[in-house]
């Protein structure tokens, strides 16, 4: 009988805690539900990414290549960078 009245007691003094500060209990409840929305929307992302991937970059093969700007092969000289920017600026 005991245990029972020390968990009823608990849950009275809960209840009564939350009735007498609604505005902490409100920004608490807040609080909790932005970060689980959150966190769904960055998995979401994350996911809807991964699958992205596998299905259009994945399915590129040996054949695939990328087309970059200005590769650097061997020794980096940033006079010679400058000097192509200044010929070709776009």
């Amino acid at each position: 009988m005991n245990s029972r009245a020390s968990i009823a007691e608990s849950f009275k003094l809960a209840v009564d805690s939350l009735r007498g500060s609604k505005l902490r209990s409100f920004l608490t409840l807040l609080g909790i539900i932005l970060s689980t929305t959150t966190l769904i929307a960055v998995m979401a992302i994350i996911h809807g990414m991964n699958v992205y991937v596998e299905e259009k970059i994945a399915d590129m093969g040996a054949g695939g290549f990328v087309v970059v700007r200005f590769a650097f092969l061997g020794d980096w000289d940033p006079k010679k960078f400058l000097e192509f920017l200044k010929k070709n600026p776009s």
